[in-house]
């Protein structure tokens, strides 16, 4: 026989009397969940894909304190390469075309609906157009990590109308010899001023001089603060000569920049470009204009300078080096293994080949060579 009615719910008071106040409790928010929602345009994260050269961007904006985005990219199985951009670190899955852009740890980042960021570049097979499908993002709300509506935006933004820079160096640098960063630019007309903001690894370099370059300069030089570790951050505005003209393209960049810096040991010794915010003329008058890092860091390996008779690298000539020579004397340039053959390793497990024992430069191995050798023994 069933209880009526009355009876049930005072049986459920009873128990709130007893037991206090029933609490409802909320599923936690998901830290990342697939999907568009657009249900507000004014909270909507919008995600666009273009091509630039060769390569393929994606880009963001209209987003505040964004903390990682997840885009399915579709590149029919021939992709071979993402790179992120601005800030960002990427995990990628080819097979299952996901990747999850995350923002560097310990950073906000801010977008608007009208400076889109490019957070990747895609690198694809020839005649391959990659594809975006569902796109998600998370941010923080109020203090708390929380799901951001998000959607592929059509049109494409056109990114043949941003300012690309990149910063290169040699590969090979001698300690005791200045090495030289330098940061190009292409792809933008009139432009009038660029604020840089740069990583330097101070346990590996010490600033020297910072020089503009191409009708740049750079009045107020360089400031500088410290950041994690031993990390040097440098922060320059460089502006251009308002009397000359200012006008980049895609086949021709120019060098804009020259940081100079002397090695303080051995090693890797990388400057990293992190942000770049550039001004230029629209319409006669300056706004800013899009920017995007090409090529964000340049790694020269600092090695001892030796004499080209010290063949194994300890820092003397000697009998070790006259054995090396032995071992390749009788080589003439025109043989294959002149450049390639690798008898012996240097005293730092680097290959010393027939080619590196010819320090007369006649194109043998003879006992010239080992005559010059012997007048160069160390004292």
């Amino acid at each position: 026989m069933s209880k009526k009615p009355y009876q049930l719910i005072a049986f459920l008071l009873a128990i709130m009397l007893t037991f206090g106040t029933i609490t409802m409790i909320e599923p936690p928010v998901c830290a990342m969940s697939r999907g568009i929602a657009t249900d507000s345009d004014d909270d909507t994260v919008y995600v666009s894909i273009a091509k630039s050269g060769d390569s393929y961007y994606i880009y963001i904006k209209n987003a505040t304190n964004i903390t990682s985005v997840d885009v399915k990219i579709d590149t029919n199985g021939r992709g071979y390469n993402v790179d992120a951009l601005n800030g960002f670190m990427n995990t990628y899955d080819f097979n299952l075309g996901i990747n999850i852009f995350m923002y560097k740890s310990g950073s906000s980042m801010g977008f608007t609906s009208a400076d889109p960021i490019a957070i990747a570049v895609i690198e694809v097979d020839t005649g391959v157009v990659p594809e975006l499908g569902h796109v998600a993002a998370v941010g923080i709300r109020n203090g708390t990590s929380a799901r951001v509506d998000a959607a592929v935006e059509v049109p494409l933004v056109p990114v043949q109308e941003a300012l690309k820079l990149s910063i290169r160096t040699d590969t090979v640098s001698y300690a005791a010899v200045e090495v030289e960063y330098v940061l190009s630019a292409r792809d933008a007309e009139n432009l009038q001023s660029i604020a840089l903001e740069f990583e330097m690894d101070g346990d590996m370099l010490a600033f020297k001089a910072i020089e503009g370059l191409s009708g740049f300069s750079c009045e107020d030089g360089v400031t500088w603060a410290l950041a994690d570790g031993n990390i040097w951050v440098g922060k320059i505005t460089i502006k251009h000569k308002p009397e000359e003209p200012c006008g980049f393209t895609s086949e021709t960049p120019s060098d804009i920049v020259k940081l100079t810096c002397l090695p303080k040991a051995l090693g890797d010794a990388t400057v990293k470009l992190a942000q770049a915010t550039a001004a230029g003329y629209v319409n006669g008058a300056i706004e800013c204009v899009d920017s995007l890092i090409e090529e964000g860091t340049a790694t020269t390996t600092v090695e001892n300078l030796y004499t080209k008779y010290d063949l194994n690298r300890d820092g003397t000539v000697d009998a070790l080096d006259l054995g090396i020579m032995l071992l390749y004397c009788g080589y003439v340039s025109d043989s294959l293994a002149w450049g390639t053959l690798e008898m012996v390793d240097d005293s730092h497990g680097k290959p010393v080949t027939a080619s590196m024992c010819d320090v007369n430069g006649d194109g043998r191995i003879d006992m010239l060579d080992i005559l010059d050798l012997f007048i160069h023994y160390t004292k």
